[in-house]
C-alpha cells in the first residue's frame, strides 16, 4: 500500500499520542481554556533516516490548526485549500466504509456523540472529520477504532495514507535530516518513490501534527539484509557458529556447504504482497548438490514454500507472494524475520580450466530481490559474496646428492582423513594399490604430472596431505612403510577481510629435501622438493664377489697345505 518505512517505537509512539491529543482537543475545544504557551503560525520537524541517508519525503496536508507546542491540542481547524468540496465528499465516502471494527464508520460515529449524520454541512465539518480520523489513527481496540494501532497493512492509517496520496497534491517535500517547516496543521509524510536506497523500503505512514512538540522523527534503523557464508570446516567449533565466514578453502570432490541469509524489513506487515527472491551465482568450478537445498524462518522449515531452480550455476529459490492466503504463503515470516537458505556446492572438474587458483579464489556472488514499496510492484535488490579458495602442489623430484631431475618416480597421494586421490577427482580410495587412485609420475624435468600430463597436483585444501612413493625411478631404491611417505602441509594466510595475503608450506620424512616450502598467491601453488637416494652396485675385479673370492682362497690354501704336509711326510719315510 502507502510508502513506508517503520519508524522506531519511541517515534511512533509519539506520533500516536500526538494524535490522540489532537482527536482530545478537537472534541473538548469549547470547553478548554486558552493555552498559556504561544501558538505560531508555522510549524517544523525533522524526519532522521539511518538507514537512507538520500531518502526525501512527501508532504500532504489535509487541515490547517493552531497546534499547542506543548500539548498538541488543535484550535482554530480548518480544511486545507487544496482539499475541495468535491474531495470533502469523496472522503466522507471514504470514511464510511467499513476498516474492520465494524463500529467505526464515520456516520455511526457521528450518531454516536449526538449529531446529524444525514446533514451534509456536519458530515463536512473540519472539526468533525479531524477528531473522527485523528481517533482512527492513534485509537485501539478499546476506543472502537480498529484492532491495531499501528501502521499495519489493511490498517485505518495505511488504507488512508493511500487514499490521500491518490487524491491530494503534495504541499511540499522534506529532506532527510533537514527540518521541514510549514504552515501548522495536521500532516501526511511518505517516502518519495525515486529516493528509495539499495537494501530500504519506503516509509511507513508518518501522521503528525507539525507545530506540535514531535519536532524529530527517528525511523527504525532496520533495513533489508543480505549476508552470504561459506562453511570453513577446520574451524567449526571454532567460531561459535560452526564455522560460517565470509571465506573458506576446500579440497577437489568436497561437499562446501553455503548459507545465505536475508532481513525483511522492519515495516513488512505493511505490504498486502511481498516477493521474496534469492539468486546465487555459483563459480564455474562448483556444482550444486541436487536436493540440498534447505530455507528456514526462525526454527521452522519452510523450503515447501519456495521454488527451487538450478541451471547453468545459478540457483533460485523464490516466493512470488509470502503473504498469499493458502498453501504458498508463509506466515512464520514477521517484521525483521530472517529467511536463511542452505545448501551445498561439490568442487568439480580436477584439471579443467574452471576452478580459480590462487588469490582470485572462487567468488560466489548471492542477490537478494524483494518488495520495496507497498504501493507498487518494483522490487530492491542487494548483494553479498564468499570466497572459496583452492591450491595446487608442485612436487620435484631430484637426486640426493646431484640434484638433478629424476624421470619415473611414481606417487600417490591422500588426504588428512586418510583417503587416497582418484583418477575421477574424489577422495574415496582407501588404499593406495586401488585401481582408480590417481599416480602421478615424475617427468623428464622430475616435475610429478598425473596420467594426462598435467603438471601438479590440484585441487588441494589448506592443510596436511601425504604423498607416497610407490616406485622408484630406475637404479633408485624404492622406499617402504613410513619411509615412502613424505608429509607436506599448504599454509595460507588471510587478512580480516577474507584475502590471501600469503601461502607457504611445509615438508617433512626421509625424502623431503629442507622442510619449508614456498607458494605463489597469484596462482595458489606451493613448490615442494622431494628426493631418492641412488642404488649404486658395488663390483670386485677378479672375483664373482666379495663372499665366493674368499672361499675360494681359503679352499685353495687349505689344497696346497695338503699337499705340502702329504710331500714332507714321504720325505721323513
Amino acid at each position: 500500500m502507502t510508502r513506508r518505512t517503520e519508524m522506531s517505537w519511541r517515534t511512533r509512539t509519539a506520533a500516536l499520542v500526538a494524535g490522540l491529543a489532537v482527536a482530545a482537543s478537537v472534541a473538548s475545544v469549547g470547553a478548554v481554556a486558552v493555552p498559556t504557551a504561544a501558538f505560531a503560525e508555522t510549524g517544523s520537524v525533522t524526519i532522521n533516516q539511518q538507514a537512507n541517508s538520500d531518502a526525501t519525503y512527501d508532504a500532504y496536508r489535509l487541515f490547517t490548526a493552531t497546534i499547542d507546542n506543548n500539548t498538541n491540542n488543535a484550535t482554530q481547524v480548518a480544511w486545507d485549500t487544496g482539499v475541495t468540496d468535491d474531495l470533502q465528499t469523496q472522503l466522507v465516502a471514504f470514511l464510511n466504509q467499513d476498516f474492520g471494527a465494524g463500529t467505526n464508520q464515520y456516520n455511526t460515529w457521528l450518531g454516536n456523540k449526538g449529531l446529524d449524520s444525514g446533514d451534509t454541512s456536519v458530515q463536512k465539518n473540519a472539526q468533525n472529520v479531524l477528531e473522527y480520523i485523528s481517533s482512527q489513527v492513534g485509537g485501539s481496540a478499546e476506543t472502537g477504532s480498529h484492532e491495531y494501532p499501528w501502521v499495519d497493512e489493511g490498517t485505518f492509517a495505511d488504507e488512508f495514507a493511500e487514499w490521500v496520496t491518490a487524491k491530494l497534491t503534495r504541499v511540499g517535500t522534506a529532506i532527510e535530516g533537514q527540518a521541514f517547516t510549514d504552515d501548522e496543521g495536521y500532516y501526511l509524510f511518505v517516502t518519495t518513490a525515486s529516493t528509495i536506497g539499495d537494501g530500504d523500503v519506503a516509509t511507513a505512514p508518518i501522521w503528525l501534527p507539525l507545530g506540535g512538540n514531535v519536532t524529530e522523527v527517528d525511523e527504525k534503523a532496520l533495513p533489508v539484509t543480505i549476508t552470504k557464508e561459506v562453511q570453513e570446516d577446520s574451524k567449526k567449533g571454532e567460531l561459535g557458529d560452526e564455522g560460517w565466514q565470509s571465506y573458506a578453502d576446500a579440497e577437489i570432490g568436497q561437499e562446501v556447504p553455503y548459507r545465505i541469509t536475508v532481513t525483511v524489513p522492519a515495516n513488512y506487515n505493511n505490504f498486502e504482497s511481498f516477493y521474496a527472491q534469492i539468486e546465487d551465482r555459483l563459480p564455474k568450478g562448483l556444482e550444486y548438490v541436487s536436493g540440498s537445498a534447505e530455507v528456514t524462518v526462525g526454527d521452522e522449515d519452510v523450503t515447501d514454500k519456495f521454488d527451487i531452480q538450478y541451471s547453468n550455476h545459478v540457483l533460485t529459490v523464490t516466493n512470488v507472494n509470502t503473504k498469499a492466503s493458502g498453501g504458498t504463503g508463509v506466515p512464520e515470516i514477521i517484521p525483521g524475520s530472517q529467511i536463511v537458505l542452505t545448501y551445498r556446492a561439490k568442487l568439480v572438474d580436477l584439471n579443467g580450466a574452471e576452478i580459480v587458483y590462487g588469490s582470485t579464489g572462487n567468488t560466489n556472488t548471492a542477490y537478494f530481490r524483494f518488495s520495496n514499496d507497498p504501493d507498487s510492484t518494483t522490487h530492491g535488490e542487494i548483494s553479498d559474496t564468499a570466497t572459496l579458495y583452492v591450491y595446487t602442489a608442485t612436487v620435484d623430484k631430484t637426486d640426493k646428492v646431484t640434484k638433478q631431475p629424476l624421470e619415473g618416480a611414481k606417487f600417490v597421494i591422500k588426504n588428512a582423513e586418510g583417503k587416497y586421490l582418484t583418477t575421477d577427482g574424489d577422495w574415496t580410495a582407501s588404499e593406495s594399490s586401488a585401481s582408480n587412485v590417481a599416480v602421478f609420475t615424475s617427468n623428464a624435468n622430475g616435475q610429478l604430472v598425473d596420467a594426462d600430463g598435467n603438471a601438479g597436483i590440484k585441487g588441494l585444501d589448506a592443510g596436511t596431505y601425504t604423498l607416497v612413493e610407490i616406485e622408484a625411478p630406475d637404479g633408485y631404491v624404492t622406499p617402504t612403510g613410513g619411509a615412502a611417505e613424505v608429509t607436506i602441509k599448504v599454509i595460507p594466510i588471510y587478512n580480516e577481510q577474507g584475502k590471501l595475503t600469503g601461502l607457504s608450506g611445509s615438508v617433512s620424512g626421509s625424502l623431503a629435501q629442507g622442510d619449508t616450502a614456498t607458494g605463489a598467491i597469484d596462482t595458489g601453488n606451493v613448490d615442494f622438493d622431494v628426493v631418492n637416494d641412488k642404488n649404486i652396485s658395488l663390483a670386485l675385479t677378479g672375483a664373482e664377489g666379495v663372499g665366493i673370492g674368499g672361499a675360494v682362497v681359503v679352499a685353495v690354501g687349505l689344497g696346497w697345505y695338503l699337499v705340502r704336509r702329504h710331500r714332507m711326510s714321504a720325505d721323513e719315510a
